[in-house]
Parts: C-alpha cells; structure tokens; sequence
C-alpha cells in the first residue's frame, strides 16, 4: 500500500492553508512562487487549495506584482498551472471549474484597468 504525506489526507492543514489570511501578507511574489507549483500535484485536495489561494490572491486587487519583467517568471507558472487544469482536470471538477472561470475574469478585467 502506497504511503501518503500528511498533506493529502489531514483536511486540517488543507483547509488551515486555504483559509488563511492572505490579504495582510506583505510578499505575494512568494506566496504565488512557492504555492502555484503545488497546483500539479496528483492530490485534487491540493490543487483545489491552490485554486483557492490563487484566487484569494488575485481578488485582492494587487496584481501590480506581474508588471515588469522579471516578473514575468511568476506569470508564467500561473499560465502553466491554469492550461494544465483546463486541459487536464477542469471536465470533471466543478469546484475547480469555477474557481479557474473566476480567476480568469478576475486577470481579463484587470488587464482593461
């Protein structure tokens, strides 16, 4: 029987992380750097965490942190994450669904500002 890490059975951490305050956070460069890779993981819990996070983070209204270009390393994961689950996960996970339809139209409205 194949072992598991804690990370992806005790619901616990999952939703402790998921519900975090991320607002008050003052480095998202670093949230959305160490956070995003975890959204290709086997695990849906985690990658619906991470769906969370990310769109906690966008809907904060400092998406200032993709300006530039060495910025441009971050985005491309962000890019990376989402075609992954449009291509892979979204047909049969309504949660991740819409919360990658919400991430979307937040990042569309943003770059109309």
């Amino acid at each position: 029987m194949p072992q598991t890490c804690w990370y992806e059975t005790d619901t616990t951490y999952n939703n402790f992380f998921s519900d975090a305050d991320i607002q008050g956070y003052g480095n998202m460069e670093e949230i959305i750097s160490n956070v995003t890779p975890l959204g290709f993981s086997p695990s849906r819990v985690i990658v619906h965490n991470v769906a969370v996070v990310l769109q906690k983070l966008f809907s904060t209204e400092r998406l200032q942190v993709f300006e530039g270009r060495d910025k441009s390393k971050i985005l491309n994961l962000i890019v990376t994450s989402l075609n992954f689950w449009i291509g892979e996960l979204i047909q049969s996970d309504n949660f991740l669904l819409g919360h990658v339809v919400n991430m979307l139209e937040i990042l569309v409205k943003s770059g109309k500002k």
